[in-house]
């Protein structure tokens, strides 16, 4: 009885080693498997989203460049309306742009989009101020004026802030 013992296990304990060799191959190939179409995906993923997050990084410049004083006064006739009147088209079309590309929120970091809302808040204030410091009866010729010569002092404005975050984080995708 005890050589029978004795043989069983001589037969056994091989082969417990030979299958656990095996299921342990066999494990790592699985895993290496599993690995190499996981670098598969997330490549094949990167190569969709890629584009995408750079034609959002491309619309949040061009959205940043055409709320910027000097565009803004070049797109909008000032010269025969009320400072008021110029002062609400300027304000409807910094909202309506940021309105248009609220949707790149999703493919930048929520740092840059911060920055970008921020810019635009800031645009939106500096211009309800230079407002208010003119007279009732100013042109719109009166508040282009007065925008220019006030952004020309403000030396590092939000608006390159923003923009030069943007760039850096364009960098960071290469």
């Amino acid at each position: 009885m005890t050589t029978d013992i004795a043989d069983l296990l001589k037969m056994t304990i091989p082969a417990g080693f030979v299958l656990y060799g095996a299921f342990f191959i066999v494990k790592m190939f699985l895993q290496k498997e599993y690995d190499t179409l996981s670098i598969k995906m997330k490549s094949s993923q990167i190569e969709q989203t890629l584009p995408l997050r750079l034609q959002a990084y491309e619309r949040l410049a061009l959205f940043l460049e055409r709320i910027s004083y000097r565009e803004l006064l070049d797109r909008i006739n000032y010269d025969e309306i009320s400072a008021l009147l110029f002062q609400q088209s300027l304000l409807i079309t910094i909202r309506d742009e940021f309105n248009h590309n609220l949707s790149q929120q999703i493919y930048v970091s929520p740092e840059l989009w911060e920055m970008i809302r921020g810019t635009k808040e800031e645009s939106i204030s500096f211009i309800n101020n230079v407002a208010k410091d003119l007279p009732e009866n100013a042109t719109g010729f009166d508040l282009a004026k007065a925008l220019l010569e006030n952004s020309i002092s403000d030396e590092t404005s939000a608006l390159d802030a923003s923009l030069m975050k943007l760039k850096e984080e364009v960098g960071t995708l290469f």
